[in-house]
């Protein structure tokens, strides 16, 4: 099921810079889910540099359907060299080499393709978000465009169909229908979002559409052929809110809460507001006190969308009901007084299959115990006073509360 799909047609000159997003913390560390899933997305890992025609398997980690091509500044060869080789003239977007695929040729109703293909470093997974792009820019030297340029996910290999060797699946990310790119000059940016069903781990880009619904375009090559340089192929996932409750503070005793309500990746930009009382307010991992009760809002900005998540901070240890409750499995845990001076009792009638733990703020086990009993009394006070997270699980089912000691 697609979430969107949003496609770019973006000219860069051939001396485009590539603009990472780097995210710098002060006073807390963040975790990155921003990995590159594509191996080799440049193509610059190569075995060899005595390659010709058909030889995309030089090209580490990367094979084709039909027999696209591969060029690289290495070449032994100065028809697959890069810039200038065989079919035009066109420097690498990133790095040294790229690889072509043919997208159409004469007669037409042949449906003759080429695909190129991988397998991700990872599997997807299932209702995970993803960004993924491409650059292609079309050859000097052929005569046909078209639109169909895409790229398409599965769980294993795909191969074409027929003489032609057509892929007849639906890419996830695809070109605008009706739109042929163009582009001899510059480097065009296709990309899209997509919502993965689960376990996609291989890669294949080429054109998907049959010539009968494809809009071409002759911008008058010598060749009966059309097709494109492809490099720099990236995907990344799109890391998903957290779940969270209300933080609250207690003047005197807890001064501050953390809020941490996503990851960070390389295609995620984040802001808050307000920012009154936050160490970092750019980032979906910061410090909040506010000095009234406060609730924010975390926007989460990826190249197709912007999406937004609130948390209230509670300033005001009466905003704390005195006894928390909290379910799994139908069956009810009460844990009380909260707060408290490090003395409470959690309530239950799951004897025996419960657990519970209890972590201070650093992330340290600081008790656990099985719930044996209807009341089990717990004595914190060889424990500092501040915030602490009670863990209850039962069988596959986990609750987290939060307690202070005061």
């Amino acid at each position: 099921m697609k979430l969107s799909i949003q496609v770019s047609l973006l000219l860069l000159s051939r001396k485009a810079l590539r603009v990472c997003l780097l995210f710098t913390c002060c006073l807390l560390s963040t975790i990155s889910i921003g990995q590159n899933l594509v191996n080799n997305g440049s193509f610059e890992a190569i075995s060899n540099c005595n390659f010709s025609y058909t030889d995309i398997d030089t090209v580490i980690g990367w094979w084709g359907v039909q027999s696209p091509d591969l060029f690289n500044s290495c070449s032994i060869l100065p028809d697959f060299n890069v810039p200038s080789n065989v079919y035009g003239s066109q420097p690498a977007f990133d790095g040294n080499g790229y690889v072509f695929f043919a997208s159409y040729s004469e007669p037409f109703g042949s449906d003759f393709r080429e695909y190129v293909q991988t397998k991700l470093f990872d599997t997807l997974l299932s209702d995970s978000r993803y960004y993924l792009t491409l650059m292609v820019s079309f050859t000097d030297d052929f005569q046909y465009t078209s639109d169909g340029i895409g790229a398409f996910l599965s769980m294993d290999t795909v191969y074409g169909a027929g003489l032609s060797q057509i892929i007849d699946s639906i890419p996830q990310v695809q070109v605008p229908n009706g739109v042929p790119i163009v582009d001899k000059t510059n480097w065009v940016l296709v990309d899209g979002c997509f919502i993965a069903k689960g376990g996609e781990s291989f890669l294949t880009i080429g054109n998907f559409k049959h010539d009968s619904d494809l809009t071409i375009q002759s911008l008058g090559g010598t060749s009966i052929f059309g097709g494109y340089y492809l490099d720099d192929v990236q995907l990344h996932e799109i890391p998903a809110f957290k779940s969270d409750s209300n933080h609250f503070i207690c003047n005197g005793i807890i001064d501050s809460t953390f809020l941490d309500l996503s990851d960070t990746s390389e295609v995620t930009t984040y802001s808050w507001f307000p920012t009154n009382g936050l160490t970092n307010p750019t980032l979906p991992q910061t410090w909040a006190k506010p000095s009234v009760t406060t609730t924010y809002t975390l926007s989460q900005y990826t190249p197709c969308d912007t999406t937004t998540i609130d948390v209230t901070v509670y300033v005001d240890c009466d905003s704390v009901v005195g006894i928390s409750t909290f379910n799994i499995k139908n069956s009810t845990f009460l844990l009380y007084p909260n707060p408290n001076t490090g003395e409470f009792s959690i309530t239950t009638k799951e004897l025996g299959k419960a657990k519970m733990e209890i972590y201070n703020v650093a992330g340290q086990l600081v008790y656990s115990k099985s719930l044996n009993k209807q009341e089990e009394k717990v004595n914190l006070k060889n424990q500092p006073k501040g915030l602490y997270l009670v863990k209850v699980s039962s069988g596959n089912e986990i609750i987290t509360e939060r307690m202070v000691k005061f």
